[in-house]
């Protein structure tokens, strides 16, 4: 089960739960000058994803698919089977914090 959201620069993760937003961990970031330069690092090494309750991080997409999953996510068992089948668009490319809390 996810319970809170994460960023990961190398390896290091801040990790606050929720409801906390992503922005509340970069903010974190920032503030100690964790990533001195944190624009020039999004798609490099730092990460926005998520964490369950085992500290397990999860990357956008890999956090959608664990909470549809443990049926935290709000996609039915009908519409995974139309994804499955190709009828029904699977556009996002992750989970947000606002789908879950």
């Amino acid at each position: 089960m996810i319970t809170g959201v994460a960023v990961k620069a190398g390896e290091l993760m801040v990790a606050l739960p929720r409801p906390n937003r992503h922005t509340d961990c970069i903010n974190i970031i920032l503030s100690l000058g964790l990533v001195p330069d944190i624009q020039n690092q999004w798609g490099k090494s730092l990460h926005q994803g998520f964490y369950d309750e085992n500290g397990k991080f999860y990357t956008r997409p890999e956090a959608a698919l664990h909470a549809i999953e443990c049926g935290q996510d709000k996609w039915t068992e009908n519409d995974l089977e139309l994804i499955a089948l190709g009828e029904m668009k699977f556009s996002r490319l992750g989970i947000c914090s606002e789908d879950l809390w």
